[in-house]
């Protein structure tokens, strides 16, 4: 990941220039964003506030598209694809790095010429907005978007896949401030050609991170199936933005995650709270009512333990065990456990509200089997701590530091019954 150090203008703050040139984010055009990407209209967004508004007047693209081509704000299919668009950028974004996207609105003009003069006037007063475009046809690009000026885009929505998901989150991390990965100064061509290699440019911060080419800011352009915020984007982000500690995911009425693996379904058919690609999962919730599934909690590693790239595995428990085998810690329940040094990032339910499965990532440290206990939560709140991530609903949660390897459920109805948690060294 590569953030843009230079700006011209921050959100609330007048007057503040950190580049020679001033341009019109309306008139910047793609071969110029594409040659020059350190040169960002906006650098980090204060105060972790991202606003955004829908535009519906083609006046930022040299080929504009029809009225027409527009999704217009109102009707069922805007709708779809703006909870579709607010839904992924909240757990993809918003809940694992501290962000705040708000607004949602219609943009505050209706001809071209109200838009240049808004324009001029939030710059002079150091304010801006993401623009977005949502479109039904893209006359001039065939892909279903991409950022214009940084802080305008154009969104064609042809429903989910299609490589929907990766190009909302692609765009987003330009609005964030970062660039495209090939161009860092450290990119080997000859060891991972890109589609598109423009060449590297100096000057910008790799915020401690290696050469990604999984990067979602490679997505695209770079060989390796990219689409989604890795390890080191996450942990490159929560250098500039912070972080929310930990978050939770409600799944008993639809997947709820943070990260996909670059578009991929880890188990077809299931509701699923899948954790950001660095961090464990630390928590389950289960309803007092019909003792279903509600709520996984995801935390920032204490240690950078989680490794993202490589070993990871699922374990598949509701018709049988899939464990480790040792002392039984859940006797009589199906038990899904991690192998050894691995933890559970992720957690599966059947649409009929049965646990089905643990998606696993490898550690980087190690546990030792005497570090582990057990909390158990089918009847009755198991220890936890700070604010209730699930009001209402039984929790079981392990200690601070701690990560789930295992979750036990009951053989018959499914209904999770306890966590294994062990300490990392």
């Amino acid at each position: 990941m590569k953030f843009s150090i230079c700006f011209s203008v921050i959100l609330g703050v007048a007057g503040l220039q950190g580049c020679s040139a001033q341009v019109n984010s309306d008139e910047v055009d793609r071969t110029e964003v594409a040659q020059n990407p350190l040169y960002q209209l906006y650098a980090l967004w204060p105060n972790h506030q991202v606003p955004v508004c829908f535009d519906t007047v083609p006046t930022f693209h040299t080929v504009p598209p029809s009225t027409g081509d527009f999704l217009q704000p109102g009707t069922a299919r805007f709708n779809t694809a703006s909870a579709s668009l607010q839904s992924h950028l909240q757990y993809a974004y918003a809940l694992p790095i501290d962000i705040i996207f708000s607004g949602w609105q219609t943009c505050p003009w209706t001809t071209a010429t109200q838009r240049t003069t808004w324009n001029a006037a939030q710059q002079s007063n150091g304010a801006s907005f993401v623009v977005i475009q949502m479109l039904t046809n893209d006359d001039e690009n065939a892909d279903p978007g991409w950022a214009r000026g940084i802080r305008n885009i154009r969104l064609k929505y042809e429903g989910e896949g299609n490589g929907w998901r990766q190009k909302v989150l692609h765009e987003f991390a330009h609005v964030l401030g970062y660039a495209h990965e090939y161009l860092r100064s450290d990119y080997d061509f000859t060891a991972d050609p890109c589609t598109n290699g423009d060449g590297t440019v100096s000057g910008g911060n790799t915020l401690g991170t290696p050469l990604d080419v999984g990067s979602v800011t490679a997505s695209g352009y770079c060989k390796m199936p990219t689409g989604d915020l890795d390890y080191w984007d996450v942990y490159g982000m929560r250098k500039q933005y912070g972080t929310t500690n930990r978050y939770s995911l409600t799944f008993n009425t639809q997947s709820s995650e943070s990260y996909t693996e670059h578009g991929s379904d880890w188990n077809s058919g299931f509701y699923k709270a899948t954790c950001a690609a660095t961090d464990p999962l630390v928590g389950l919730s289960a309803n007092p009512t019909n003792h279903a599934a509600i709520t996984g909690l995801c935390k920032f590693p204490v240690h950078d333990t989680l490794l993202a790239v490589t070993g990871r595995n699922i374990k598949d428990f509701h018709a049988s065990s899939a464990w480790r085998g040792g002392t039984d810690w859940a006797y009589g329940f199906n038990k899904g456990e991690c192998d050894l040094n691995y933890a559970a990032v992720g957690v599966s339910q059947s649409t009929a509200l049965k646990v089905n499965a643990l998606r696993c990532n490898k550690l980087s440290a190690i546990y030792t089997e005497g570090s582990c206990y057990v909390r158990t939560f089918d009847n009755q709140n198991s220890v936890w701590s700070g604010d209730d991530w699930s009001y209402g609903n039984y929790k079981g949660e392990c200690n601070a530091g701690d990560y789930i390897v295992g979750v036990s459920a009951n053989a018959t109805t499914g209904a999770p019954h306890s966590i294994k948690c062990c300490a990392v060294n």
